[in-house]
């Protein structure tokens, strides 16, 4: 969804994962919500990384833009690709081209979307996601002292929670430079007109005065 309102325009896009089972829904979901879009997956294109080694699953990025040129967006599906700030930055700052949507919004990674290492990020909302746990757990402790009922499906504990989703909108702007100073040399018509108008009325003033 997020990719969609980046590049309505699509493109070919890759993913970086972990070979573990909730990532795994993470890359069935994705490729769901890509198919019949004008976003394509190149054959093959999926990274399988190991989750504490960023240095290496970096450079695997780089040679997966390398090998596929019309890449236009990857997307790692767990946060600590971003942990390590001064390798994403240099990582993201080669590949301007490509648009980054990344799992997960911990602080450091909202710090660096902000500041436009990121174009996108989707996340859990922790708290709420505590909150449910420990309501769950309440309601069956009150139910059967900590054991499901017999007539309660598998299903029933399966709860669904929100997302969290940002993206770095507006694109990052050029600085913006004011001049204080737009009249230019006219200011100095102004200085003039203002003292010839501040005459007046002090000669004004007096003549009141005065009769």
């Amino acid at each position: 969804k997020v990719l969609l309102q980046l590049q309505p325009t699509g493109g070919m896009f890759a993913l970086v994962s972990i070979q573990t089972p909730n990532l795994e829904l993470r890359v069935r979901g994705i490729r769901s919500a890509l198919s019949g879009s004008t976003w394509t997956e190149p054959p093959d294109s999926i990274l399988y990384e190991e989750a504490g080694n960023t240095t290496v699953t970096l450079q695997n990025m780089r040679d997966l833009k390398v090998a596929n040129p019309d890449l236009g967006a990857i997307i790692p599906l767990y946060g600590t690709v971003m942990q390590y700030e001064d390798l994403w930055i240099k990582y993201v700052d080669s590949h301007r081209d490509l648009t980054h949507v990344i799992a997960d919004a911990g602080s450091n990674q909202i710090s660096l979307l902000e500041r436009g290492f990121a174009d996108g990020l989707v996340g859990q909302l922790l708290y709420q996601s505590g909150e449910v746990c420990i309501d769950t757990l309440l309601n069956l402790r009150r139910e059967s002292v900590g054991k499901p009922s017999a007539h309660r499906n598998s299903s029933d504990l399966v709860f669904g929670t929100n997302l969290s989703l940002l993206l770095r909108i507006p694109l990052i702007l050029p600085t913006l430079t004011v001049d204080q100073n737009f009249v230019g040399n006219y200011r100095i018509l102004g200085y003039v007109l203002f003292c010839i108008l501040a005459s007046l009325s002090i000669v004004v003033m007096a003549w009141v005065v005065m009769k």
